[in-house]
């Protein structure tokens, strides 16, 4: 999400073995699903949320854009005008207003998303 209020369709990322389609049946068209065995993200994974964040974003050297981290996800980044800003571990929490405001309530509604279909 942008200061400007504008966001790109996220990636949701889910502390699970394999992806399901019917994980993303509450997330708005056009976001994409990743598994990772904890829920958090990883290398590989930033890799493909980035080239998702670049199609999306329209970015480009000209036009560029902010993001995360890993020599891959640099070049990447790089190469597409976004530029990087990295906060430091395990303090997004705080310095990170998103965490607060916007994913809260994604993780709160993924939450009770699962609830209601775990039987």
């Amino acid at each position: 999400m942008s200061a400007a209020g504008q966001y790109v369709l996220s990636i949701m990322i889910l502390p699970r073995k394999m992806m399901a389609d019917a994980l993303m049946r509450p997330a708005l068209p056009g976001s994409i699903g990743a598994v990772s065995d904890n829920g958090w993200t990883d290398c590989s994974l930033f890799v493909k949320w980035l080239c998702h964040f670049i199609s999306l974003a329209k970015c480009n050297v000209n036009s560029p854009s902010g993001s995360h981290k890993s020599l891959e996800g640099i070049d990447l980044a790089r190469d597409n005008g976004v530029t990087m800003i990295t906060l430091p571990p395990y303090t997004t929490h705080s310095l990170q207003p998103l965490d607060v405001t916007f994913f809260m309530s994604l993780k709160a509604n993924l939450f009770l998303f699962d609830q209601d279909h775990s039987h």
